[in-house]
């Protein structure tokens, strides 16, 4: 992945970006809301701050004015471990202003419960871990962990620039989206169209990049393993099952059978009519 440095400006602007090496381009059917972009590894800093370590960023998103100027920029890494997790966010602690214990007791919770940790009713870490300072503009600098609904992989940690509160209201309706129009590339730039890929990697595919054997393959295993050890490797190999005499007599009987009801219908059908015959044959008699 590319390294880009982006600086953004005091108040934060769409050129910034291009400027940086980052290539947005437009999400299909978001076109005049927000700008997507992929695979970089990206150092930014703001104008009047300090530079921040490299963040890996496998998507990202970033909201304009028509005025050019940014509500957001959001960056989401690619899916973590609870070791990876660890090793990311340990560099931003001290900007976050949280500590390696509150980080510990929160992985841990992750561990124990990867899908309901942030439980508001029973989980062990409702508000997550996050944390954040403010930015030289008044914009908001932000890191938090994601849940990547994943045992093995459970989190991804989320990096956003927020200007929102820096700009009045009556700016912020300057939307794109508002005024029915696509976002606009700043001068000297192009947005791409029709991307080939967008959104985050497949998640497989990542594990088996990254060697990482999944919760699902490893229950699988252990149950195949059981299973052999229990009937032994010739019982355990699948065979295809024969039809059996037995199945096949019982069909041909139930072919036989078929034609009984249509005789026992007709007997019936017969004996009825004897019997309306003597009824009126005996009230013939008497009439005369």
């Amino acid at each position: 992945w590319p390294i880009c440095n982006l600086t953004l400006s005091k108040q934060g602007m769409l050129e910034d970006v291009f400027q940086s090496g980052i290539k947005p381009y437009y999400l299909p059917g978001m076109e005049s809301v927000s700008l997507e972009f992929r695979h970089v590894r990206v150092r930014v800093s703001a104008c009047e701050g300090d530079c921040m370590p490299i963040f890996h960023a496998e998507t990202g998103e970033v909201a304009p004015l028509t005025t050019g100027k940014l509500l957001k920029i959001v960056f989401i890494s690619q899916p973590l471990t609870l070791e990876t997790a660890e090793q990311t966010i340990m560099p931003w602690l001290s900007k976050m202003g949280r500590t390696e214990e509150e980080l510990k007791v929160f992985l841990k919770a992750v561990k124990d419960d990867p899908a309901g940790y942030d439980n508001r009713n029973f989980g062990a870490a409702p508000k997550g871990f996050n944390g954040g300072w403010q930015g030289p503009g008044g914009e908001r600098w932000s890191l938090y962990f994601r849940k990547n609904y994943s045992p093995d992989i459970p989190l991804r940690l989320g990096f956003r620039v927020n200007y929102m509160q820096v700009i009045p209201q009556s700016e912020q309706a300057k939307t794109y989206y508002d005024a029915l129009d696509e976002i606009i590339a700043p001068v000297g730039f192009v947005i791409e169209r029709n991307p080939t890929k967008f959104g985050p990697d497949n998640g497989n595919e990542f594990m088996e990049a990254k060697g990482i054997e999944s919760t699902f393959a490893k229950l699988s295993n252990k149950l195949n393993d059981e299973i052999k050890s229990t009937l032994g490797d010739s019982r355990f190999s699948a065979k295809p099952v024969k039809p059996t005499l037995y199945s096949n007599e019982k069909s041909t009987r139930r072919k036989e059978r078929r034609p009984f009801p249509f005789v026992i219908v007709g007997f019936g059908l017969v004996l009825i009519a004897c019997v309306v015959g003597f009824i009126m044959r005996a009230l013939g008699i008497r009439r005369r």
